[in-house]
């Protein structure tokens, strides 16, 4: 099925799908990638700093600062805790997204 703001058509990916991942920030880049594994067939958890922001994307389904028409899969739940017993620390794999800004220019 393709996606409805993209046209992409989702596919499963070897080695993606049924992986737990975790992406550590909620910006744009980071729920971009949140959804393009979701999509993929992994079960993503995402870290945002903000509560409310995490219950946007497990109750309302979007990211409405950052992609305000894109709606999340299921597979993708949002936690705003980091800890030992977190999905974050027991995933498979990680990504971490940093702002541009601390790159410089």
């Amino acid at each position: 099925m393709a996606d409805s703001v993209t046209g992409v058509r989702a596919r499963k990916v070897d080695g993606v799908s049924g992986a737990r991942v975790a992406v550590l920030s909620a910006g744009s880049w980071g729920t971009t990638m949140a959804k393009v594994f979701a999509d993929a067939g992994s079960d993503v958890t995402i870290h945002a700093r903000q509560p409310e922001v995490v219950v946007a994307i497990n109750v309302r389904r979007q990211n409405a600062r950052y992609l305000p028409d894109v709606v999340l899969p299921d597979r993708l739940r949002a936690t705003h805790r980091v800890g030992l017993r977190t999905p974050i620390v027991s995933s498979s794999a990680r990504l971490a997204e940093v702002p541009a800004i601390i790159g410089g220019r």
